[in-house]
């Protein structure tokens, strides 16, 4: 009985957070209205991509429906090697409400590892729930749901701390493997900026520390520590090895290699307009418009009440960790606000690997965890030696300032206050941007100030500890739960779309296996423009349609392609006038290309075949997304050509012989045939995966039998 009473007092904590979360999210959770943005039109037709792939019994190496193709394995964010998305779509169709299940599970995850962290640094279990809640809730989950790869970041982040914490305090092996366990979870399935920045503060700690000790003559202590991060680096690098070859050996293939620009670098900052999150995070909406940036980087907010508990702890005596959470949070505070500050723009130029990645507000995210943490060590300390008198100072010397805050805008914003409340919060539960942002204004600090002046007075009335302990949960629920309800229409799921009218889309559009390439269209035809749509399914259609396809969205395209679409466009729309696999009527060399050639029916190859060119005869004998074999008849020798981008691992065999890969009109794929009939298979093979692959999965192994024995004999 006891045992039973044990398990479910553990799990309590994270049912009442999945409850609370499915109820904030309940459009979400109950597959009412999808996702938006990003979400539908990125990471479903991605994640669509890899369980299909997986229903045909295909690794999906290579994704042949938008750009022409690109080597999928490769991509950074394709989330293929995340074990998360490897459950999620080998054993099930990525849908509609799968993506869902996606985001809210992580949300989950996220609450769940700030429950813990507060837990490890000692704070009790009310704290501990409230802290979870204001992450969950933050405005960087709510603003960013549709980038699940932050969402995921995010997710995992509160667990690196936790177990990097243990493993600077207890200075176990199994604690350095576990910490070793959730950064491969980061690296792998969220945005690289994340663990880059999280490399750097482990390495600053390294260094202070190292240097504390050695000066301290604790050599011992020293040579363990050292030891810790060696286990930690090893066994991160053994797990990500996989990850890191497929994106570094297909590095060079997009236009991304050859680098952001420092402009590119500084898009989308948590401007300092954004600072007003803080407090009323629904003016956000209005983006560009007003705040200079996209309105998914503009929100801050982590509850009002853990702000103002935040602000309180700026005042009180810290100790060390402390302090270095709390500069940290700042550092990043500022890196987040771009140009402004210049400090991301100095990582740009001068910090290895900084200039990677885009949105300076990917920085707010270390920020909002830090305030967090220091609210929660503010609550915390009143356990020792609790004064009721002084915390109702200590709180009365942060919330009144943020009352009169509240109301100068209330008095500043009088004149736009809705006509018809029911309109207005008919507009705002609709997601309708033409609201005006003094009217959000007014309406959204019209409701802090009121929840404020409630919690004031309840604060003087209630007079014990876990009184207002409980108090402070109550408030930050019903503010966090209230702010996200009134924001989510806007950047969590869209409103006007039904998950149930998308279903029946997919049905009766979406494809349950990726068959031959339609030989009776032209790739030209095959687009986002001119595929079927219907609302909120608008980009990357072919991923769900099977159909070769050119354009698309994403950051990874062939720079080849880049090339052709922004310098040699008349020839680029011709080669794509052809089906799928093609023989060229007419080759010539590519120094007689002509950037003004549009409707030339010849092609432009390094060599020429002999003879007369003429139409041939294929037929499509086996097809996969990283494979196909046809035959092909042809009276003379012909170039034969596949509409598939250029790459290095592409190979091509006739008649069961090597032949030399032709690379055609400066981006796509041909082969040299030929006079009669030829079979000639095009395939993708990598050349590192499989060496790669035995590698982390052997590193995986070793982690858990190392982690077994470590644990057992605690060490």
């Amino acid at each position: 009985m006891q045992k039973w009473s044990r398990f479910f007092k553990a799990i309590l904590p994270a049912a009442f957070l999945l409850l609370v979360i499915v109820i904030v999210f309940k459009e979400v959770a109950f597959f009412m209205h999808p996702l938006k943005y990003d979400a539908l039109d990125c990471t479903l037709p991605w994640k669509f991509f890899i369980s299909t792939c997986f229903a045909d019994g295909v690794f999906p190496f290579w994704n042949p429906y938008q750009h022409l193709g690109y080597p999928f394995y490769g991509d950074a964010q394709s989330t293929l090697y995340y074990p998360v998305t490897l459950v999620m779509t080998y054993f099930h169709g990525y849908t509609f409400k799968m993506l869902a299940l996606d985001f809210i599970f992580h949300v989950w995850v996220g609450s769940i590892g700030m429950y813990y962290l507060a837990k490890v640094l000692k704070f009790k279990d009310l704290i501990a729930i409230t802290l979870a809640l204001a992450y969950a809730f933050s405005g960087f989950m709510v603003g960013n749901a549709q980038h699940i790869y932050w969402i995921i970041s995010a997710a995992w982040l509160p667990f690196v701390i936790l177990f990097y914490i243990r493993m600077q305090s207890e200075k176990k092996i199994w604690q350095t493997l576990l910490l070793s366990f959730f950064l491969y979870l980061m690296i792998s399935g969220g945005y690289p900026a994340f663990v880059i920045v999280l490399a750097y503060v482990f390495l600053i700690v390294f260094v202070i520390q190292s240097i504390g000790l050695l000066r301290k003559r604790k050599n011992r202590e020293f040579w363990r520590y050292t030891l810790l991060h060696a286990v930690l680096f090893i066994s991160t690098v053994g797990l990500s090895v996989l990850y890191m070859v497929s994106v570094l050996d297909n590095y060079d293939f997009a236009s991304r290699a050859e680098g952001l620009s420092l402009a590119q670098a500084l898009f989308s900052p948590f401007s300092l307009g954004s600072f007003i999150s803080f407090l009323i995070p629904l003016v956000t909406i209005k983006g560009f418009d007003v705040f200079g940036t996209d309105m998914s980087m503009a929100n801050g907010y982590f509850g009002i009440f853990i702000f103002g508990i935040f602000l309180v702890s700026l005042f009180v005596k810290k100790k060390r960790r402390q302090i270095i959470i709390l500069l940290v949070s700042f550092i990043c505070l500022l890196v987040s606000a771009g140009e402004k500050t210049y400090l991301r723009e100095f990582l740009y130029h001068y910090i290895p690997l900084f200039d990677t990645f885009r949105f300076p507000s990917a920085f707010r995210l270390f920020a909002i965890t830090g305030f967090i943490l220091s609210a929660g060590f503010f609550l915390q300390q009143q356990y020792s030696g609790y004064n009721a008198k002084r915390f109702r100072k200590q709180i009365l010397l942060s919330f009144i300032p943020m009352l009169l805050v509240l109301g100068f805008i209330l008095i500043d914003t009088l004149h736009a206050k809705p006509g018809s409340a029911q309109l207005f919060l008919s507009q705002i539960g609709t997601g309708d941007f033409s609201v005006n942002i003094e009217s959000i204004a007014f309406f959204q600090s019209g409701i802090a100030f009121v929840f404020l002046l409630i919690f004031i007075l309840l604060f003087f009335f209630v007079k014990s500890l876990k009184g207002r302990m409980i108090l402070v949960l109550v408030f930050t629920i019903l503010d966090l739960g209230l702010a996200t309800r009134l924001h989510a229409p806007y950047t969590v799921y869209a409103s006007e779309i039904h998950v149930k009218d998308l279903n029946d889309f997919a049905g009766r559009h979406f494809v349950s296996s990726y068959a031959v390439p339609d030989m009776n269209i032209n790739v030209i035809h095959h687009s986002d423009s001119s595929s079927a749509k219907c609302p909120g399914i608008w980009r990357n259609l072919n991923n769900f349609y099977g159909e070769f396809a050119h354009g698309g969205f994403s950051s990874y395209v062939n720079k080849n392609i880049d090339l052709m679409e922004n310098s040699l466009i008349n020839i680029y729309q011709a080669a794509l006038n052809h089906k799928p696999i093609y023989v060229s009527e007419c080759v010539r060399h590519y120094n007689e290309m002509n950037p003004a050639d549009s409707i030339h029916p010849c092609d432009y190859a390094n060599n020429i075949p002999t003879g007369n060119l003429s139409k041939g005869e294929i037929e499509i004998v086996s097809y996969s997304p990283k494979r196909i074999e046809f035959k092909v008849n042809t009276p003379e020798p012909a170039l034969v050509c596949y509409m598939q981008s250029w790459h290095k691992y592409w190979t091509v065999n006739v008649n069961g012989n090597e032949r030399e890969l032709q690379l055609v009109n400066n981006f796509h794929l041909g082969v040299i045939t030929d006079c009669g009939d030829n079979t000639v298979v095009f395939e993708f093979r990598p050349k590192y995966f499989s060496l790669a692959l035995i590698i982390s999965l052997s590193a995986f192994i070793l982690m858990v039998v190392f982690l077994f024995i470590s644990r057992r004999k605690n060490i």
